[in-house]
């Protein structure tokens, strides 16, 4: 159809092609409008017919397989029927806790079930050697385990004997030396003054003794013969028997009476042990000590002249003993006054 301009004025009675409608009960006119494509053809409208092949019918079967030919309606229709099959398979594909499960598909290539000693570069084969080498040089995983089981051996058999370190400086804020030149040995030759040894050290120092000043570290000294100097110091208020502490006591003497006179009474379980005596005679008489009245003899007979007597002078060991829970006794030959004094222990 021929296209041409229409000028449209009003009052001229110009015709205009409509097609008639009816719309909320009254008849509309609408203008009819020629569709023609770049060359001024017109275009045919297309058909119900054309149209359902195209599109698809509304009642159009889903296609066989996802790419055989259908209208779009029946594409439609398969699109629909894959989505709710994969729907379906949704509940099965899930955890207990909602996630999805993952499997990895077995390959069905063969796999080998042996490698030949050799066969496999990285792997190595049994004569391959130890390596030390560097983490950047390319060794055989084999080279590597050889390594690693000698490092074990090594280390086990240096803990089950000697730990051997090599000589190198110890860093504790500052560097310093562990040398063994610091040991001495033994009846080696000792400097005053520059040889280091511990405090419990002995210095042989016999001919020209050597002094230290106030406050200074020292070592005690020894005889030639390895006997250390030692200067002892009496306790005036304590003595001590197999690691005991012993209080020393004090009682006079007065007996008159011949035969037995009692200085000390028994103490259970305890002996007497007589560390010093004073004793003083009014008269000639015979005195011993016993052990007991009329008992075991602690001392031979001292014959005292008039005015006279004798001393034992401290003895830390004792001069005699009484036997345990038994008094001490004076045996007198006669009826002479005696006094004096005696220290004990009791043991």
């Amino acid at each position: 159809m021929a296209t041409s301009k229409i000028q449209v004025t009003e009052g001229l009675g110009k015709n205009i092609a409509t097609h008639s409608f009816s719309e909320d009960g009254v008849t509309k006119e609408i203008q009819r409008v020629a569709i023609a494509n770049s060359s001024g053809t017109d275009i045919t409208p297309l058909s119900e017919s054309d149209f359902d092949t195209k599109i698809g019918a509304t009642n159009e079967s889903a296609p066989a397989s996802d790419t055989a030919s259908s209208g779009l309606n029946g594409r439609l229709q398969r699109i629909a029927q894959r989505i709710t099959s994969l729907i379906a398979l949704v509940p099965a594909a899930l955890t207990g806790s909602g996630n999805f499960k993952v499997s990895l598909q077995e390959s069905n290539a063969s796999q080998a079930t042996t490698i030949v000693d050799g066969g496999n570069v990285t792997l190595g084969s049994k004569a391959d050697a130890k390596s030390t080498a560097t983490d950047t040089t390319s060794v055989s995983i084999m080279s590597v385990l050889k390594q690693i089981s000698a490092s074990v051996q090594a280390a086990a058999s240096s803990l089950a004997g000697t730990i051997t370190v090599a000589a190198h400086a110890v860093t504790n804020a500052g560097t310093f030396a562990v040398q063994d030149s610091e040991k001495i040995a033994d009846d080696a030759a000792f400097t005053v003054g520059t040889t280091k040894v511990m405090p419990s050290g002995f210095l042989a120092d016999e001919s020209s003794t050597d002094s230290v000043d106030e406050g200074d570290i020292g070592i005690a000294r020894m005889t030639l013969d390895r006997k250390q100097h030692v200067v002892t110091e009496l306790e005036s208020n304590s003595l001590r028997a197999g690691g005991t502490a012993l209080t020393p006591k004090f009682v006079a003497i007065a007996a008159s009476s011949s035969g037995n006179n009692t200085v000390l009474a028994a103490v259970n379980p305890k002996k007497i042990r007589v560390l010093a005596v004073q004793l003083v005679a009014n008269g000639a008489v015979n005195a011993k000590w016993q052990s007991g009245a009329s008992g075991t003899d602690l001392t031979g007979l001292a014959y005292l002249a008039a005015n006279g007597g004798y001393v034992l002078p401290f003895n830390p060991v004792g001069w005699f003993e009484t036997a345990s829970n038994t008094l001490l006794n004076l045996n007198l030959s006669g009826a002479v006054a005696v006094g004096g004094s005696i220290t004990y222990v009791e043991v």
